[in-house]
């Protein structure tokens, strides 16, 4: 597809998160352009050392 046309515009979407504590949404992802971002203050990485998302374009 052409540049800047409809055809090449993506959407990301953020599909789930694994695991899904301490809360289900601890992640916000730009739709735009991609960047995955911390959504929640109680992210602490010494209770959950990784996190395994999955999303669509």
């Amino acid at each position: 597809d052409e540049e800047s046309t409809l055809n090449s515009l993506l959407a990301y979407t953020l599909l789930s998160q694994v695991p899904d504590k301490p809360q289900k949404k601890m992640f916000n992802i730009d739709q735009g352009n991609g960047e995955i971002t911390v959504a929640n203050t109680n992210f602490q990485r010494t209770e959950v050392p990784q996190y395994e998302l999955t999303f669509s374009v």
